[in-house]
């Protein structure tokens, strides 16, 4: 099952649609496409005049003017974490994906990039399962006051 997964995208893990636990229960593996939320989580995003005007992104909620500035934060959030391991928001994310589970996947060339670039340490997974709570916790906290939803529903 390809869908969005990442730091950034959740819905999967919603008990509203259940997605995650049902491929888990069924034995499919998820295949998270655009595991850097769209480019935002790498933070070379910083403001919506860095996406062109005709750029897909401008039209997406999430890339809404009412809701850049809180997706910034969680940016912020996930680079300073990364900051403290030596590592970029980007090779984060990934860690982050790469630790959801066996059944849980990035496209393979993210899983390539990963390990040629990404520092040993971001790789242990006792160090990565402690981070990825932390990095859970301020996820949540900063979509509570996101809305995701499309103005068009």
């Amino acid at each position: 099952m390809q869908v969005e997964y990442s730091p950034w995208a959740l819905d999967i893990e919603s008990p509203r649609i259940s997605l995650l636990k049902t491929c888990r229960e069924l034995n499919v593996t998820v295949v998270a496409y655009s595991p850097l939320g769209r480019g935002f989580l790498t933070g070379a995003i910083k403001s919506r005049d860095d996406l062109a005007d005709d750029d897909f992104r401008k039209m997406a909620p999430r890339f809404s003017q009412e809701n850049f500035h809180k997706n910034m934060e969680l940016v912020n959030a996930l680079k300073k974490i990364a900051e403290e391991k030596g590592c970029t928001a980007g090779q984060l994310s990934l860690a982050w994906l790469l630790a959801q589970g066996d059944d849980v996947s990035p496209p393979l060339v993210f899983i390539i990039v990963f390990f040629c670039v990404v520092p040993y340490e971001v790789v242990d997974l006792v160090w990565l399962g402690v981070w990825c709570v932390r990095l859970r916790w301020g996820i949540l906290c900063v979509m509570l006051m996101v809305d995701y939803s499309d103005p068009g529903d």
